[in-house]
């Protein structure tokens, strides 16, 4: 249960983030507590993925990402939940981040979308994503940044392969281009089931080098929607343009919303099990 003083840290954090402050409405920020999904759909003018098993969907981009120090104009929309930069990353199989391709993965599972279900994708340079991005990015690094564009991708209510599991999850993913770096802003509205799905980054050199978010591999990636390193449940922010690191705070940050401090990894720290195997007494301290 939160304390009084958590409860207001978190209403001032979710009102400082609020562009513009006129649009500002006190009486509705409860519900806001959740995880709060960049605008997406048909009406935004994104692309919907074709109902099939194991899609992969190629993306020229407009400005090409960086990711752990390399540039890439093209990647692909995966169907099971991730972002990879070959067609063959389409493909499911367990273990992905430590054994597979290099691969950008919000939710790594195998999703049937032949049981129900949509994947969307857009990639955006104005508009309100791209305020909603520069605002992100100003409150979890407070740094000044252009941003050129977003890919954004959205797994609604996906579904598992296999017949037992219940539940919908609902993932997006926000790869924000911008003139000083490449972040990716994962944002966790639901997970209903996990069946052993996996979340992080690979750098794809035969597994030398992954990072894990917590529970990543196991029933315990279910809170990635109650956790976060931003302030906001089910909300996490990772600059991953840097050839040796991820960065998911600002140097020198400390507190609950850096999860216990700054957090840059390196890549010699990349190569392991449980990056976060003290989280829960790290985001207390």
């Amino acid at each position: 249960m939160q304390s009084s003083d958590q409860h207001s840290s978190i209403v001032q954090r979710l009102i400082k983030r609020q562009a513009p402050e006129k649009e500002i409405n006190i009486q509705v920020t409860a519900p806001l507590f959740t995880a709060r999904l960049y605008d997406y759909g048909r009406t935004e003018g994104d692309t919907l993925m074709p109902s099939a098993l194991d899609v992969g969907q190629r993306v020229d981009l407009t400005n090409p990402i960086t990711f752990l120090g390399e540039k890439h104009s093209e990647v692909y929309v995966l169907s099971n939940g991730a972002i990879g930069f070959s067609q063959s990353s389409r493909n499911y199989k367990p273990n992905i981040l430590r054994t597979g391709p290099k691969l950008i993965a919000p939710l790594w599972n195998r999703n049937d979308m032949r049981k129900g279900g949509q994947i969307f994708y857009r990639e955006a340079s104005d508009g309100r994503i791209i305020e909603r991005a520069k605002s992100e990015i100003r409150y979890q690094y407070e740094v000044d940044v252009k941003p050129l564009s977003v890919l954004l991708v959205t797994w609604e209510k996906v579904k598992s392969v296999s017949n037992d599991q219940n539940g919908a999850n609902t993932v997006q993913v926000a790869l924000i281009v911008t003139d000083n770096g490449t972040f990716a802003n994962f944002i966790y509205k639901s997970i209903d089931w996990s069946q052993g799905a996996e979340a992080g980054f690979s750098k794809g050199d035969n597994g030398q080098y992954f990072y894990s978010l917590p529970g990543s591999g196991s029933d315990g990636i279910a809170n990635l929607k109650e956790t976060g390193n931003t302030g906001i449940p089910g909300e996490w922010m990772f600059q991953i343009d840097q050839p040796d690191r991820i960065m998911r705070c600002k140097p020198g940050t400390k507190g609950d919303t850096c999860d216990g401090g700054a957090k840059i990894f390196t890549l010699t720290e990349l190569k392991h099990v449980e990056p976060y195997k003290n989280y829960e007494q790290e985001r207390k301290k």
